[in-house]
């Protein structure tokens, strides 16, 4: 089963290598004098030289002598090309959509449904190309080289998880197994794959190669056919279907396809699937959904053709060189594309599209390019993912070697820390940790280490590396321009060293646009490039409202009314912002449904009082609109007017005259007379908050006397703040009043002491206060006042007995009131002097 396996997968990439080379290696190879047709055979008789001699033409193929250790890597026998394979898709493996080559072998009959799904696709719709991760990003921090902390994000495989795992680490399926998982009725446990119908095998295989070939061109929908002899249970078609996408994303050499294909395939999900029952023929619906189109992958071509022959890699560029070309290139060009890397919507920064066109992408991108690069130059590589990361495994001497452009991007080649390192040092990172859990593959499972065996240690440059023979000190020649820069698109130049021939590019910046100027309305206008003929829409750059370049005058933009306020009863102030080369306002007022100019000024402001042509009555609402205006040289131009705002003009603010206590529960408000009031309301402050205790009717009222009620008490001893705030029935309006109010405490009246001589002592006797609860009776002896006795207030008088006779002893007596469990005392009496 194997050994047809690896056949079929043989007899695939030999027809593709022989149907398609690159023009532009084609073009390179050739300029040197010697026949493309030598290199490729040189290419694909690789293997035979290695198996006749034992080694590769390059000293140490057999084993990897990691720096330092000597650590010898060699877990299988090699059998890697080293020369890049073809370059271009012929085009003939795509008929155009509605051939017969495309139709297929025409339409089915006596149709019966395997699977439904709710929205199916036709031929005819637009092909989706990118959509919002609802089921989320995998993203992480890792320290970038300059220190800062860096998010990186790879994009995830949507809905094709429904699938169910093969669970085979990361070897794809043959088409053996496929038929014999698919038929299980067909096979017992001891059947051999001799007895696997070839026709069907063949099915399979066709099956893989056609949807390879749909997903190479970015489809949007597939109908793929597959003829089988026997009949498929329903609970086989997800493993079917599953099997058939890992056989397509198998490498096959082509830089296009494998890994490349993989990371740029967004999602699917298992669609509609028929039989014709005449033909054994099942068509199988996928709608599939890309991070590039096929136009974009069509330009990445382009592009990587041109940047590959401006980096001048040959036959003869030995293979390390080659990876150095390629990833100096990439770490130099392209930044992280950190304005995006949160925004999971923003698909094409995972592509290497991005990278190459945009010059900005995430790790994906970078991966995705890095590979596309080197397949193209004949270096196999591998996308390895981790969690939240990816990057490149890269063959070299007969070991793999992890690489993270990424992570050297911005750096120069002298302090690289991530170029073609061994598993010790890269892994000692937890963000090059490989990923176990993909969809597709264990990239830690025994068959992906068995496949791709990495070293142990870092790489370590060797002689033949480096055609000069060795590390070289440098003699940089004069820059030399490659591809000239235009308005569009950078050039790119390089200076070669006159020692050992190493190259060392760099970018040209771009020329400037020659751009002419056309207006545009709302102070815009028209650049267009004359040489190019690129054209955007900018704002117009003013001086003295004069634009530079188009010379339109400017058209001032639309006032904003900020606040309409009352300035009085009978008036009202219009405040609005600033707005940029305004010479002046016009102030409009809506009389009835007309509206009519009342002022202009060049101020912000604008206070309007009643008049008999504009009237503002107190309470009632009235309309204003602005617009600014730009005068230059005797032309006005005028912009839009502001939103219709409207205003009250409301009451005056009373006057407060005063707040005094009338007695120890009352207190009396007087205020003045306020223009436009018809009622004035009676506040009290309480903690921060006014609440209202009365509403006086009448505009000439201005008193009012507060009695203390259960809702609003009036206690002795505490302090109280009043104010007066005018209201205008019409328009249920209310006016200005004293925001900072007047304060008042109400206290307990004096009694009146008297004192006469009694055959007992002396009696003190007093006089009713109101509100009192009680009476404290003190006396004056040795120096000090003493409390003689405290009384309730239903007596009002008390003998001393404790007088001696012939003694004179003074008193006085105070009131008191309790208020929240607390004596709150009033004033003292006269103080009375008696003789017992």
């Amino acid at each position: 089963m194997k050994e047809k396996k690896k056949l079929i997968a043989l007899i695939i990439s030999a027809v593709m290598w022989i149907t398609s080379v690159s023009p532009a290696f084609a073009a390179e190879f050739s300029s040197g004098g010697e026949d493309i047709s030598v290199f490729m055979q040189e290419a694909s008789s690789s293997d035979e030289k290695e198996n006749e001699s034992g080694d590769t033409d390059l000293p140490g193929d057999d084993a990897v002598f990691s720096e330092g250790t000597q650590e010898e890597i060699s877990p299988k026998e090699d059998t890697r090309e080293e020369n890049p394979p073809e370059e271009m898709l012929p085009e003939e493996l795509f008929p155009e959509e509605g051939s017969p080559e495309a139709a297929g072998a025409g339409e089915a009959s006596d149709t019966e449904i395997f699977s439904d799904t709710e929205d199916i696709l036709t031929s005819g719709e637009e092909e989706a190309q990118t959509e919002e991760f609802a089921d989320g990003e995998y993203e992480d921090l890792f320290q970038s080289t300059d220190g800062k902390q860096v998010v990186c994000t790879i994009a995830p495989i949507k809905r094709v998880d429904e699938f169910t795992p093969i669970g085979t680490g990361c070897d794809t399926p043959s088409a053996e197994e496929v038929v014999m998982e698919a038929g299980p009725e067909l096979f017992t446990a001891g059947s051999e794959s001799e007895d696997v119908d070839e026709a069907d095998l063949n099915a399979v295989i066709k099956a893989s190669d056609d949807l390879r070939a749909a997903m190479v061109k970015r489809k949007g929908t597939v109908d793929i056919s597959l003829h089988l002899s026997f009949e498929v249970d329903e609970e086989s078609w997800d493993y079917l279907v599953y099997s058939l996408l890992l056989m397509a994303f198998e490498e096959t050499g082509n830089p296009w396809e494998g890994d490349y294909l993989r990371w740029h395939f967004q999602e699917t999900e298992l669609g509609l699937i028929t039989k014709d029952e005449k033909t054994m023929t099942y068509t199988i619906h996928l709608p599939f959904v890309f991070y590039t189109t096929y136009a974009q992958e069509q330009k990445v071509t382009s592009e990587v053709n041109r940047v590959l022959a401006s980096l001048k890699i040959t036959e003869k560029t030995t293979p390390y060189m080659r990876i150095k070309k390629i990833y100096d290139y990439i770490c130099r060009t392209v930044a992280y594309d950190e304005a995006h890397v949160r925004n999971s919507s923003y698909t094409r920064q995972f592509t290497a599209y991005a990278a190459l066109i945009d010059k900005t992408a995430v790790c994906q991108g970078y991966a995705l390019l890095m590979y596309r690069m080197l397949m193209e130059v004949g270096i196999e590589n591998r996308m390895v993912p981790s969690e939240n990361h990816i990057w490149n495994l890269v063959y070299l001497r007969g070991a793999f070697y992890n690489t993270d452009a990424t992570w050297d991007a911005g750096v120069i080649p002298e302090y690289y820390k991530y170029f073609l390192k061994g598993s010790r040092s890269f892994e000692a990172d937890k963000e090059h940790i490989r990923e176990s859990d993909d969809i597709f593959c264990d990239y830690n499972s025994a068959e992906f280490k068995n496949e791709y065996p990495t070293s142990v240690t870092d790489y370590t440059v060797q002689a033949a590396d480096i055609p000069s023979g060795g590390e070289c000190t440098h003699s940089w020649g004069a820059w030399k321009t490659i591809l000239k820069p235009d308005c569009t698109s950078e050039g790119l130049k390089y200076k070669e060293c006159t020692k050992c021939g190493e190259e060392n590019y760099a970018a040209v910046p771009k020329t400037a646009h020659k751009w002419k100027y056309s207006s545009k309305k709302n102070n815009t206008h028209t650049a267009k490039c004359s040489v190019c003929g690129t054209s955007k829409v900018l704002k117009c750059s003013f001086q003295k409202n004069i634009c530079s370049k188009c010379k339109a005058q400017r058209i001032p933009a639309a006032v904003k009314i900020t606040k309409i306020s009352s300035a009085g009863y009978n008036k009202l102030k219009l405040t609005w912002k600033k707005v940029e080369g305004a010479t002046g306002y016009e102030i409009s007022y809506l009389k009835g449904k007309t509206w009519k100019v009342i002022q202009k000024t060049s101020g912000t402001t604008f206070t309007q009082t009643s008049s008999k042509e504009y009237p503002i009555k107190t309470g009632s609402t009235c309309y204003y609109r602005v617009r600014a205006y730009c005068t230059v040289n005797g032309k006005t131009t005028y912009g839009a007017y502001s939103a219709k705002t409207g205003g009250k003009a409301v009451a005056a603010r009373p006057v407060l005259v005063s707040v005094k206590a009338k007695s120890y529960n009352q207190v009396t408000i007087k205020w003045q007379k306020a223009a436009g009031a018809t009622h004035y309301l009676i506040y009290r402050k309480n903690g921060t908050k006014w609440e209202r205790v009365a509403t006086i009717a009448g505009a000439d009222v201005t008193s009012y006397t507060h009695t203390s009620s259960q809702t609003y008490p009036v206690e002795v001893g505490t302090a109280y703040v009043y104010t007066v705030r005018s209201y205008t029935k019409t328009g249920n309006t209310y006016g200005l009043y004293d925001t900072a109010g007047k304060s008042v405490k109400t206290s307990l009246g004096k009694t009146t002491l008297t004192v006469s001589k009694t055959g007992t002592g002396l009696k003190n006797t007093w006089t009713r206060v109101k509100g009192a609860t009680g009476y404290q009776l003190q006396r004056y002896s040795g120096g000090k006042w003493s409390v003689v006795k405290t009384v309730n207030s239903g007596t009002l008088s008390h003998i001393d007995t404790s007088a001696e006779k012939g003694a004179s002893y003074q008193y006085r007596v105070r009131a008191y009131r309790v208020f929240s469990g607390k004596r709150v005392y009033g004033g003292y009496s006269s103080v009375k002097t008696a003789k017992r």
